[in-house]
């Protein structure tokens, strides 16, 4: 956030009146270049206002692409993950904007979201896995790709984040989807993508095509895999024999929290500028003093920790 220096201020915005000017800027914006991929940035100063925007942009401007990039639902250096709907609502929105796949979008964050550094963009192109019906499609790629980017193979899918492979059938609840798909795959070619409920596991509807987002923005590649391990012995040692952390990660496993260490998987960490190019951001008010307890909150926990 201290890397963004405020262009202008509009002051004396009456309580409410803030999707309306957000919204005139994002017209504007888009008569000079419609092809954008992101309009502007709007940072709430919790989750609450950044829901609320989104409620009453969406009437404002029926649809319009608006993605919501929340923060992480846990204490900083905490030791447990964040909650996998929160996860999911990130990585889509990353996927979306990384992907191209969206014109114009308007991004909704919040200042806990802004501080935090992201995968890098380029890692993040690279992670979404799409399929039509009807193409050579290797099922056992899908099963890859879903286990290296968070989704935890169950033998029924019930919620997001969920696989479960029987024959040559893959069930799969996407990130940031509504409904639970079925692949039905004969041989190498994948007949049909289905939706269908969770519940009673019946079939809903059809799709075409579909551009699945991960699940986690920890990607265990060896690659991956390799840097955390240099990484974490040259930070806290060689003895890592009795290290749960340590052994789940060189095995490949996902371990409660690893989220925290996503700087020790990636060469760098991007900021949101990375993603949104020029796209101008707009602060809520009360931001200035969001920022400063959310620092406040990060040093007593680093301190804590250490």
């Amino acid at each position: 956030m201290t890397d963004i220096k405020p262009d202008r201020t509009i002051s004396n915005v009456p309580d409410g009146m803030q999707p309306v000017v957000l919204a005139r800027l994002v017209e504007n914006r888009l008569k000079g270049n419609a092809d954008q991929p992101v309009a502007a940035v709007f940072v709430a100063r919790d989750g609450r206002r950044m829901q609320r925007m989104s409620e009453i942009l969406e009437q404002l401007m029926p649809g319009h692409p608006v993605l919501q990039l929340p923060a992480w639902d846990c204490l900083p250096y905490d030791r447990v993950s964040p909650n996998g709907v929160t996860i999911a609502a990130r990585m889509t929105t990353l996927s979306a904007i990384a992907s191209g796949a969206v014109k114009g979008a308007i991004v909704l964050t919040t200042v806990n979201a802004l501080v935090q550094k992201l995968p890098p963009l380029d890692v993040v192109r690279g992670m979404s896995f799409s399929a039509a019906a009807g193409q050579v499609v290797d099922s056992d790629k899908l099963i890859a790709w879903a286990s290296g980017n968070g989704y935890l193979r169950v033998p029924t899918v019930r919620e997001q984040g969920e696989y479960a492979v029987r024959g040559g059938l893959v069930d799969l609840y996407p990130a940031g989807q509504e409904a639970p798909l079925r692949f039905d795959f004969f041989g190498r070619q994948l007949e049909s993508i289905r939706t269908f409920d969770a519940d009673t596991q019946r079939t809903t509807g059809n799709l075409k095509r579909m551009a699945l987002a991960p699940m986690s923005e920890v990607l265990l590649t060896e690659d991956g895999i390799r840097r955390f391990r240099q990484r974490y012995t040259a930070t806290f040692g060689g003895n890592t024999v009795d290290d749960p952390l340590y052994a789940a990660v060189s095995a490949g496993q996902r371990y409660p929290g690893v989220e925290h260490w996503l700087a020790f998987f990636y060469e760098r960490l991007d900021h949101l500028t990375a993603y949104t190019d020029e796209a101008p951001f707009v602060f809520d008010e009360q931001a200035k003093e969001a920022y400063a307890d959310r620092q406040t909150q990060i040093t007593d926990y680093y301190e804590a920790r250490e």
